[in-house]
């Protein structure tokens, strides 16, 4: 490591105080070079690879946000440094915004040039602008910044009646998510008991019906055999009686021959 107190790197910090060459800075990764051979090697680092990576994925994006820190920082040093009621070159606030070292520099924004910009500033009402011999004049314009920043606090309020009004929204939907949660439990256990009961019943009265007819057919088959054994009891009697009879006839003509021949 290099010695931060040697006579090398104590003059290059010199170097580096002072305002140098603006196509040696590099403005996404904010880094100013003193040299071509520097912003070289710079450009070819994997930090400003990386860098370019993510610029290259939205780079309307942070060209936006470029021009407004610009825009701001500009019009930040008019306001400072002349007010009101000073009538100035914007060459001039120019100088003296560009004295910061790390300032957003133009190219970076969406304007490409002073004039431009300046346009700009008289289009939307931020400056009084005039267009001289001597070049591009402008003032403040406090009226314009006092409704700036009214548009400000207003939009600023509108941001905040959203936000209550979201929370506001949002619990509501959460109660009624709620509400709606406990109604639906409270029917779905309703719904299940009827149906338990109704399976229950239906269950009861089928084995009922089930078992009735059971019952009938056994009773039917007991009737039909009882009554098979009952024929056949009366089959059997009347064959028991007729031999009888049959017996108790011979029987009677057997005695009656013998007494006659006796």
């Amino acid at each position: 490591m290099h010695d931060i107190f040697s006579p090398k790197q104590m003059c290059n910090q010199m170097k580096a105080k002072g305002l140098q060459k603006l196509k040696y800075y590099c403005q996404s990764c904010k880094k100013q070079c003193r040299d071509a051979n520097g912003f070289k090697c710079h450009t070819m680092s994997e930090g400003h690879l990386r860098q370019m990576e993510i610029f290259g994925q939205n780079p309307d994006e942070f060209v936006q946000g470029y021009s407004l820190e610009f825009e701001t920082g500009f019009y930040e040093v008019l306001k400072r440094c002349h007010g009101p009621r000073t009538r100035v070159a914007a060459t001039v606030v120019y100088n003296e915004y560009i004295t910061n070292r790390h300032h957003v520099h133009m190219n970076s924004s969406c304007w490409n040039t002073l004039t431009e910009f300046v346009m700009y500033l008289g289009k939307s009402g931020k400056c009084k602008v005039e267009d001289t011999e001597k070049g591009w004049f402008i003032t403040y314009n406090a009226a314009a910044d006092s409704q700036e920043l009214l548009q400000k606090k207003s939009r600023g309020k509108r941001l905040r009646n959203k936000l209550v009004e979201e929370k506001n929204r949002e619990k509501q939907i959460e109660k009624q998510i709620k509400r709606a949660s406990s109604s639906y439990s409270s029917t779905t256990a309703k719904d299940v008991g009827i149906v338990k009961n109704n399976n229950t019943r239906i269950a009861f009265a089928v084995a009922a019906s089930s078992s009735s007819g059971v019952v009938k057919r056994h009773k039917e088959e007991n009737y039909s055999k009882l009554s098979v054994f009952e024929e056949e009891e009366d089959a059997t009697k009347v064959k028991r009686k007729s031999l009888c009879d049959e017996r108790l006839c011979v029987g009677g003509v057997n005695d009656g021959g013998r007494g006659n021949e006796g």
